[in-house]
């Protein structure tokens, strides 16, 4: 019996965990480093009035959106040829991803922490605006919660767009980007304030009335979707030569 340290998904996890958690310091870090920057040239010391929490949730779901687009992209063909199985690749890249998700939020939080010790000790400001979900504020646990869900979202459907095209080509990959938007503009109207759903504008009349555990529902039910479309996708996937 191997031990956990050496089963291929968990090498698989640990590679792909390091690589995204690298870029994504180097990423919103950059992002953090040009809101201080920016504040002190300005001279208006705040974290734009919001949560350090609150601030990099749009930013971190925009890169894990990527992350998903290299993995689908690239990971598979990676991995196999190094002689990991699809299942293992698969499994090895969605727990990393789900990891760096949850990582993220961590790191997220500590700055919203960090941000309240620096305000009691220089003129720095810190912010207290947090995201109102289905017009709410969430507290931070809840919050993470969500944000930690929607991000997730991202990176499936990002992933699906990168395999959809590395197996399909280029008219088929197109379906997924449609795919990627529906669900992406289903799961994030979902927790804005009101009743009505739209994607890009356009109303959805699915439900009436939206209410915490609905939103749950609709966006595990969306994870869910994406968790099943990719590994189907990814057990029959060919590995092109470059």
């Amino acid at each position: 019996m191997k031990k956990p340290g050496n089963h291929p998904a968990f090498k698989v996890f640990q590679s792909v965990y390091i690589l995204q958690m690298l870029w994504a310091f180097i990423v919103l870090g950059a992002i953090v480093l040009l809101h201080f920057v920016l504040a002190l040239v300005i001279g208006d010391l705040q974290w734009i009035d919001r949560t350090a929490l609150s601030a990099l949730s749009n930013p971190m779901q925009v890169y894990m959106f990527v992350m998903g687009i290299i993995a689908g992209a690239y990971f598979l063909k990676h991995f196999i040829r190094h002689g990991v199985t699809r299942k293992h690749t698969f499994a090895g890249s969605l727990a990393a991803g789900f990891a760096v998700v949850v990582s993220l939020q961590v790191v997220a939080l500590a700055l919203t922490f960090l941000s309240y010790g620096f305000e009691a000790i220089t003129p720095y400001e810190a912010g207290r605006e947090t995201i109102a979900y289905l017009g709410e504020e969430r507290g931070y646990i809840l919050s993470m919660t969500i944000n930690a869900a929607l991000t997730l979202v991202y990176y499936l459907f990002g992933w699906l767009i990168g395999i959809g095209f590395y197996r399909f080509k280029v008219l088929r990959g197109f379906g997924f980007i449609v795919l990627a938007i529906f669900a992406i503009g289903i799961t994030s109207t979902m927790w804005l304030p009101g009743s009505e759903m739209n994607v890009m504008g356009i109303p959805l009349h699915i439900i009436e009335t939206k209410s915490l555990w609905v939103a749950f529902i609709i966006t595990d039910t969306v994870l869910l979707f994406g968790v099943v479309l990719l590994y189907t996708i990814h057990r029959n996937a060919p590995v092109k030569p470059n």
